[in-house]
């Protein structure tokens, strides 16, 4: 990971633990319930990846901007770097996101991406 992207996701971090409240731990002796249902989509981001007025593919395709807003609008806690058990990968040569992720958190990207179209 880039300097530059610890430090956007680190400043996520810190924003999104100001939002919400701390986790409710399980007591002692509790039987713990598996986590949430995790479900794998692929989500086309191209049109917000290459500007508008690029007729060729970038040499380098910037997916960091829209990683971080992902991560900051659905709760830096629910991915794994960050103890949760959500993935988010970007793939170049499709120019889409493969995210694992709850339903509730799958509906929220897609509003959000939405928003941003």
């Amino acid at each position: 990971m880039s300097l530059r992207r610890a430090a956007r996701v680190f400043f996520c971090m810190a924003l999104a633990s100001l939002a919400f409240s701390p986790p409710v731990r399980a007591e002692e002796g509790a039987v713990e319930e598996q986590g949430p249902a995790l479900f794998s989509r692929t989500y086309q981001v191209s049109d917000l990846i290459i500007p508008l007025a690029s007729s060729q593919l970038p040499k380098k395709v910037d997916f960091d901007w829209l990683l971080d807003l992902i991560e900051l609008r659905t709760g830096a806690d629910c991915w794994t770097h960050s103890g949760g058990l959500g993935a988010i990968s970007a793939h170049e040569s499709t120019l889409s996101l493969v995210i694992r992720q709850t339903q509730a958190t799958h509906e929220r990207i897609a509003d959000l991406l939405d928003e941003i179209r």
